[in-house]
């Protein structure tokens, strides 16, 4: 059986976690959606048990922020290599995920073809 990639995303917006997640599954991806981030040790261990190919991490978040999760993953010398592309409708989105360590970021709202270009650029 073929490896399918993993795509983990981690959203606060219920409706936008279950088009993406209906969006990459009927691409073919195993997709492990994530309803906002209740800590960062429980992020730790979803990624530890998922073992993501990429993840899309939101940024305002009510518990965890975005950046702070994205911070943790990238000073991990295992998870550090898995590409996280940031996503918010943040007006400074682009400053915002480059601060937190993101390896790319995607504005909200976007367009489908964008979206499946950035996932295509990392996996």
């Amino acid at each position: 059986m073929a490896h399918h990639k993993k795509i983990m995303i981690v959203d606060d917006d219920a409706d936008h976690l279950l088009a993406v997640n209906l969006i990459f599954r009927r691409k073919g991806y195993e997709v492990r959606p994530l309803l906002g981030c209740e800590s960062l040790e429980m992020l730790r261990e979803e990624v530890r048990h998922f073992r993501p190919d990429l993840i899309f991490m939101d940024h305002d978040m009510p518990v965890v922020c975005g950046s702070d999760a994205v911070r943790m993953l990238k000073a991990h010398p295992v998870y550090r290599q898995i590409p996280v592309v940031y996503f918010s409708a943040h007006d400074r989105i682009e400053a915002l995920a480059r601060a937190a360590g993101a390896d790319t970021w995607l504005k909200k709202p976007y367009v489908l073809n964008r979206l499946m270009e950035v996932t295509e650029q990392f996996l």
